[in-house]
């Protein structure tokens, strides 16, 4: 009986498949939405994708640690809801992976500009040395 479940669950599990997709952009230095093209599934029935980023940094002077909220717009042109992962990594100069926020979201069917906010909080320090933007989507598709 726990066999016949286990092999159920690995069943359930096998039928989703996962898009992958990237961008990468300097770190925005102003509070100005920036376009993103690429970061989209093209499945059947419509497009599922994320438009633009935008950077806001909340923190004051003097806190521990810099609190940054990125706020990510998208579609979905399908008719049917659509889940997907979104990671934001800070890059430094070199272009390694230095910090990271992720989020799993849901974006209903046929809908317009659905925003997703992510929070980061990351050291000054690692803030400072930040150049780059590497924003990871995984479409969650069946």
């Amino acid at each position: 009986m726990v066999v016949l479940a286990f092999a159920v669950l690995l069943m359930g599990q096998a039928g989703a498949v996962m898009w992958m997709r990237a961008a990468t952009f300097p770190v925005p230095k102003d509070d100005k939405s920036l376009t993103l093209t690429g970061l989209s599934y093209d499945g059947v029935g419509g497009i599922v994708e994320v438009t633009s980023a935008r950077l806001q940094v909340v923190s004051k002077e003097g806190d521990s640690k810099v609190h940054a909220v990125w706020t990510l717009t998208g579609r979905n042109a399908t008719p049917q809801a659509r889940k997907m992962q979104v990671s934001i990594y800070l890059l430094s100069a070199a272009r390694k992976r230095i910090a990271v926020v992720r989020k799993t979201a849901f974006i209903g069917a046929a809908q317009e500009n659905h925003v997703y906010e992510l929070k980061m909080k990351v050291k000054p320090k690692t803030w400072a040395r930040a150049k780059n933007v590497y924003v990871q989507v995984d479409f969650m598709v069946r």
